[in-house]
């Protein structure tokens, strides 16, 4: 951008850092030009603010991920993680040893970076020789002892006096907070242009907006919130049908099944073809025990959009616990003729032929599910109940260890556990495990 864009979007920015800062935002910690957005607007939106409330892990090293080929703004380098953690190109001194503690200053630091670019055509002020072969922690210390004594290349711009403050190594030295900064922005935007930028008017949130806010607190398990904003989007716009969905999809992470039944039938009346709602109001279904109403849902859901690869295996789960498992792996394979990556579909699969007594069969759809993703808890579990059939008993509680990493609150790999263990005759630890199925539920009978 030429000047005069430069500083409009520079002094939007710090408008947008003032607004977060009055939320209790203490550090951004990920500032650079892939976190801020241009809309068609011409208007700068932050994003990415996922560093925002970490305060600091283990490992100094952990999680860092660079490409070693230069490259001149510093598209290379990702986000890293550890106890300096952030993305390097635009990290200030400071956050290399200790990010938790970073603070309004660190981020002008990093926005000096991206000033920089913005005046430079793209150049970062530091770039280390990369030319031979660096470890990870050596690209790290490189990039410190730029940041932290490298001196910052002059450059040919009115902007310069405002980006070697931002850039100054003590964070003492640097303008104090975004307001001061916004108002030497505006000083020189007035001389170049005449120009002043007015001060975004606080609006309320619009329903779309509270149902955004609402699905991030839902992500970050803040589930009683989200719910207190779907009602609010709901108050403020009756008939949006995300708002109804949504509320639905969080009542029924919170076991409340029937007052989510209830939200996807008033989506459903503004909606009748919404097919993810039909899906969902199928799962509320399935978790009250009501299996063919369930399929019923899923039916819908499949007449409206063939190709929903969660309905085809929702039905199956459903059919599954009426005992149709030649119905339940059809409706597997019609969810992998669509994603053959769906690694639920395969562990599901799986599960199914362990019920028909094909135990090799199954461990192949549980290996399957396992190389599309290692994380899921109930392919190692239904490998494990397979591998004990075919009294593979140590092999089997390998696969309930793998599962418990996962979740250490998986009652049916702890029971399996311990009959595995029985089977070699170790009854003390079987029975260890058979109690810590029932401290995690107390009503699981076969445990």
């Amino acid at each position: 951008p030429d000047l005069a864009q430069s500083l409009r979007w520079a002094i939007q920015f710090c408008h947008g850092m003032e607004h977060a800062y009055s939320k209790g935002i203490k550090a951004h910690r990920d500032i650079k030009p892939a976190n801020i957005m241009i809309g068609q607007d011409k208007a700068v939106k932050i994003s990415d603010f996922g560093l925002a409330g970490v305060v600091g892990t283990s490992k100094t090293f952990s999680g860092i991920k660079i490409n070693p080929q230069q490259n001149i703004n510093g598209d290379a380098y990702q986000t890293m993680e550890g106890t300096g953690f952030g993305t390097p190109t635009h990290m200030p001194p400071e956050q290399f040893i200790n990010a938790a503690g970073c603070d309004e200053r660190s981020d002008i630091y990093s926005f000096g970076i991206v000033l920089y670019q913005m005046a430079s055509g793209g150049k970062l002020p530091f770039y280390p020789d990369l030319s031979r072969d660096y470890s990870n922690e050596d690209i790290f210390q490189t990039w410190y002892l730029l940041h932290n004594k490298a001196p910052v290349p002059r450059l040919d711009s009115p902007l310069s006096p405002i980006i070697f403050r931002c850039l100054e190594k003590n964070p003492i030295n640097r303008q104090f907070s975004f307001k001061e900064l916004r108002k030497d922005l505006e000083s020189l935007l007035k001389k170049q242009t005449g120009e002043v930028i007015k001060v975004p008017e606080q609006k309320e949130m619009g329903a779309w907006e509270l149902c955004n806010r609402g699905t991030s607190l839902s992500n970050l398990g803040m589930l009683d919130e989200a719910v207190v904003c779907y009602d609010h989007a709901i108050k403020i716009a009756p008939l949006h049908v995300g708002a109804w969905y949504n509320k639905g999809n969080v009542l029924n992470r919170l076991g409340k099944h029937s007052e989510a039944i209830a939200c996807y039938d008033r989506a459903l009346e503004i909606n009748p073809r919404d097919a993810k709602a039909w899906h969902n109001k199928g799962n509320a279904l399935y978790s009250l025990g009501k299996y063919q109403e369930a399929i019923a849902c899923c039916d819908k859901a499949l007449e409206i959009n063939p190709r929903f690869a969660n309905a085809w295996v929702g039905k199956g789960v459903a059919l599954g616990r009426l005992g149709k498992y030649q119905d339940e792996i059809a409706c597997y394979d019609r969810a992998l003729e669509i994603n053959p990556r769906y690694a639920e579909a395969w562990s599901n699969k799986g599960n199914a032929l362990y019920s028909l007594g094909k135990y090799q069969e199954s461990i192949a759809c549980c290996d399957k599910a396992l190389e599309i993703n290692p994380g899921i808890a109930e392919a190692w579990y239904n490998k494990g109940v397979s591998l004990d059939s075919l009294d593979k008993s140590v092999e089997a509680i390998a696969c309930c260890d793998r599962a418990l990493e996962i979740n250490p609150r998986y009652a049916e790999a702890w029971s399996n556990k311990g009959n595995a263990l029985y089977s070699l005759g170790k009854y003390q630890e079987s029975i260890a495990c058979c109690d810590k199925a029932l401290e995690i539920n107390p009503r699981f009978a076969n445990a």
